[in-house]
Formats: C-alpha cells, structure tokens, sequence
C-alpha cells in the first residue's frame, strides 16, 4: 500500500462556468523533482509532479482522471475557484500514463504535470 493521500479535483466547464469536484484518494505514491533550465535572463526553476495512483483506489473512489484536472497533495476541502488552492501544494494534470496490465495489484495510473 502506497503512504500518501491526494484530492482529485475534477474540473468541469458548462456554458462557460467552472466547477470542481473532489474526490479523497488515499493510498497513492507521489514524489517531486526540482529542475533547473537555462533561459534567455538565466535560470528558470520549475517543478515536475508525479503522483502514482493504484487502480483499486481509482475504483474505490469510483474516480474518473482527465488532462487539466487538479491534484492537491494532501486533504482539501470543496473548492468553488483555483483562488482558494494558493496556500496548497497542486499541480494540473497534463499527461496520464495508463499502466492497467498484469495482475490487480501492479495496474495503476500516473499522473503528471508535465507534457
């Protein structure tokens, strides 16, 4: 069993409005590397994500994963705008690795904030 807990917020767009729902996953791995890149001004440092999710707790949370969704490292509450995230640590998701092969144990989903 993996030790962290996320929120996964699913971000929903109808008629032009924005709205987020949670979803409490618990029994995830997630890690963060920091990395440095040269720019024109000089360095530029940037974060990358990467949040492993079992797909027994996918199923559990009957979760659905989706590019620009928001994972929050850690509980949140209910969230009505991005506003309300700046004093958590989260990143939008914007590429998925699907790993649903072999046996039940080993299936899971990566999420990433990097393309």
């Amino acid at each position: 069993m993996f030790p962290h807990t996320v929120t996964l917020f699913n971000v929903n767009k109808v008629n032009g409005e924005i709205s987020y729902s949670s979803k409490k996953l618990d029994g995830v791995f997630y890690y963060k590397t920091n990395k440095a890149s040269k720019e024109e001004n000089g360095e530029n440092d940037s974060s990358e994500y990467h949040c492993i999710i079992p797909k027994s707790v996918i199923d559990k949370a009957q979760a659905s994963l989706k590019k620009n969704d928001l994972i929050v490292i850690g509980e949140c509450d209910n969230i009505t705008t991005i506003k309300e995230l700046e004093d958590k640590e989260y990143f939008p998701i914007k590429s998925i690795i699907d790993s649903l092969y072999g046996g039940n144990e080993l299936q899971n989903m990566e999420v990433t904030n990097c393309e």
